[in-house]
């Protein structure tokens, strides 16, 4: 894994200012070895049944479990949970034998749509069955399928991005799946975006097949899981936020989780950091440490690098080192 982190110009001038930081994470590019297929995949499908999916949204959103469920094979491991008011687990997590999926099959063909809608709690639960995989290394993934209107157990919208956020960074990506003409959409792309995963939409079930191949050729790329970057800010800098990304943090470091990386796909994050009015020929502006979990084979992996940049007291100077695709 390759990884950068600079300012925007390799030269600033003395004093207090504001900055942006780009810190560049670059998977290597795919190596034909000869090695068939995609990773093995614990598969948690979270199917809401709340009142509010009554008629076509609850048909679609059975249709398109359905759907994933058939194109799991043995090395796979998945689970079934339903959420309205609460949410139970109708599968418990086990392996994606034809047995198995026949009985998963008939389960899901009885549920029924009643009650509120706790998204949160089917969240919990999925990434619950996620954490009792009897699969070793692969890939986990909390696929959601919702009408994202959520009105019980966590509902606030930003609430419920942390906590979807959470889950994906103890390793339980999620992918949702919106159905329903009146779905909400802002809500369903949000949690895909911090859970590190895809969305979707299911007008109806013509395209599902297709839409769920997408979703397995783009795990059968992926190498890293679980990523997550720590910004260590240098003396005299504050790290304010990471533009379009969640950041928790830890004493003056900052957190963010990053999505999977995929075979020679890169990922960058800026940081709007500020700096005190330190003077010197040079400073740090962050250390930054990324770590992720290798798919192949389970290993944690991580890299590391430092930005730093020089002090001058000439403008053009300054002007000359700044280099906009940095950004």
């Amino acid at each position: 894994m390759a990884l950068s982190a600079r300012l925007v110009t390799s030269r600033i001038l003395p004093g207090a200012q504001e900055q942006n930081l780009a810190v560049t994470i670059a998977a290597p590019s795919p190596v034909n070895d000869g090695t068939p297929g995609r990773p093995a995949l614990s598969l948690a499908i979270v199917i809401d049944r709340s009142g509010s999916m009554h008629g076509a949204p609850i048909a679609n959103a059975k249709a398109a479990a359905l759907s994933v469920l058939g194109q799991l094979d043995p090395r796979d491991a998945f689970s079934v949970v339903t959420y309205s008011s609460s949410a139970e687990t109708v599968i418990a997590i086990e392996r994606a034998t034809s047995a198995n999926k026949i009985a998963a099959r008939a389960a899901i063909e009885t549920i029924e749509d009643d009650g509120g809608t706790c998204i949160s709690c089917g969240l919990a639960i999925g990434a619950n069955e996620i954490a009792r995989t009897p699969v070793t290394g692969g890939l986990r993934r909390i696929l959601l399928i919702s009408d994202g209107q959520a009105n019980e157990g966590v509902y606030d919208r930003d609430e419920l991005a942390q906590v979807a956020a959470g889950h994906a960074a103890l390793g339980a990506s999620i992918s949702t799946v919106g159905v329903g003409l009146d779905f909400d959409e802002h809500t369903m792309r949000r949690l895909a975006e911090v859970g590190r995963g895809n969305y979707y939409f299911v007008e109806d079930t013509v395209a599902l097949s297709q839409m769920f191949n997408r979703e397995l050729n783009a795990l059968s790329q992926t190498i890293a899981s679980e990523v997550r970057l720590v910004a260590a800010p240098g003396p005299g800098v504050h790290i304010e936020e990471a533009y379009g990304y969640p950041m928790t943090r830890a004493g003056d470091s900052v957190i963010v989780p990053v999505a999977d990386l995929r075979a020679g796909e890169t990922r960058k994050v800026v940081f709007r950091v500020t700096l005190d009015a330190a003077h010197g020929s040079s400073r740090v502006i962050s250390r930054i440490d990324v770590g992720w979990r290798r798919v192949g084979d389970a290993a944690q992996r991580a890299a590391h690098t430092t930005a730093e940049v020089d002090l001058v007291d000439d403008p053009v100077a300054v002007a000359a080192s700044t280099e906009a695709q940095a950004l």
